[in-house]
């Protein structure tokens, strides 16, 4: 098995099919034989990949200690109303937040300064697929760096909430970008 395994994990390096060793080990571990195939290069993809999890329990007690303070400094005002419609709020404003935090790490931008988390809206569709809607610095910072589709998906239950989200970008073209940077 170990002799099958490392020679899954060589021929999937050596043929650029992974990024890396760990994914190949991962893929042996699973006995995955036809790697090159089963796993694609996404360091080839044009454009970032962001990950985030929040503790629901972190954002109940922010939402309890600063109330409204921290609501309107996070959220749009479409956020806030579609969360506290809910259930359970605090889920939802969790979610949000992750999916916020990924969009920043998937974008092709290196931001100076404080974020201004309000201008990164998740939203919904009829259906409830979630969307990003960006607006003032950061889709300009965004449209510079050549960012077109931003997607991203959400998930909670009652202690965590996570959220990915994948930019696609049209052009090598990251970019350092700030308050001050004027278009």
């Amino acid at each position: 098995m170990t002799s099958q395994r490392n020679e899954v994990m060589a021929a999937a390096v050596a043929t650029g099919d992974l990024v890396n060793g760990a994914d190949a080990q991962i893929a042996a571990t699973a006995g995955l034989k036809a790697i090159g195939r089963a796993c694609p290069r996404w360091a080839s993809v044009p454009g970032g990949v962001g990950t985030d999890i929040v503790a629901v329990g972190r954002i109940a007690a922010l939402m309890l200690g600063s109330g409204t303070t921290f609501l309107k400094r996070w959220f749009t005002a479409r956020e806030i109303d579609y969360c506290l419609s809910k259930a359970v709020p605090s889920r939802h404003f969790a979610a949000r937040f992750a999916a916020k935090e990924a969009v920043v790490k998937a974008l092709p931008v290196a931001w100076d300064g404080p974020l201004p988390w309000r201008y990164i809206e998740i939203t919904n569709d009829p259906r409830g697929v979630p969307s990003v809607n960006l607006s003032g610095a950061i889709l300009d910072a965004a449209v510079r760096a050549g960012v077109g589709e931003i997607k991203v998906s959400l998930s909670h239950c009652g202690e965590y909430a996570i959220a990915i989200a994948l930019v696609a970008v049209t052009g090598d073209q990251a970019i350092t970008a700030g308050p001050e940077v004027q278009t």
